[in-house]
């Protein structure tokens, strides 16, 4: 109090036994859980990163759309021109999610825009239930949830996911250290 306000100080009763003259000391720091392992690096980098080739020989009916392979440029859509796209609204995961009006409307409309230019037909439900008995072609999807789906489909064949650079093994808490740890391009 002395520094900002000595005026007060030396009009108070209390000045020479002053209550607040020394700040009480700091409280310790509360303890920080650690991070998530997998917040800091890629354990498994080959598995995040799906096939590098094509995998698969058998003949699709049908390319399976993920939410993350809705473009036009989609691998699985791009080696099937004359199959048509199939999207399940994934029900579960819209539950848990719960997904913005915004966001849902986006999907609708990309759907729908894919439409134009290709058969695609729509489903809602549990994604295994919705693609059963269905031989299709997919593009691996870097997301939680992916293999665990496509293990319970059974696609015929899956399509390299289209990575800028494929994930490595390196510190993913700085991105400085990450960048580092990419190949030089030529």
């Amino acid at each position: 109090m002395e520094k900002r306000a000595p005026r007060l100080c030396g009009e108070c009763l209390l000045e020479d036994a002053c209550p607040i003259q020394d700040w009480p000391p700091d409280p310790p720091p509360a303890r920080r859980p650690e991070p998530e392992p997998l917040l800091r690096a890629d354990p498994d980098p080959e598995t995040t990163g799906g096939p590098r080739d094509v995998i698969g020989e058998g003949q699709p009916d049908a390319v399976w759309l993920t939410a993350e392979s809705l473009g036009d440029e989609d691998p699985a859509l791009l080696a099937s021109l004359d199959l048509p796209a199939v999207f399940v609204f994934d029900e579960p995961l819209l539950a848990r999610l719960r997904l913005s009006g915004k966001r849902l409307v986006f999907l609708t409309e990309t759907l729908a825009d894919l439409a134009t230019r290709r058969p695609v037909e729509l489903r809602r439900g549990r994604v295994p239930d919705e693609l059963a008995g269905r031989a299709v072609a997919v593009t691996h999807a870097p997301v939680p949830g992916f293999r665990r789906h496509a293990a319970a489909v059974g696609p015929v064949r899956v399509h390299p996911w289209p990575w800028l650079w494929r994930p490595h093994a390196g510190s993913i808490g700085s991105y400085t250290a990450w960048r580092k740890r990419l190949p030089r391009r030529s």
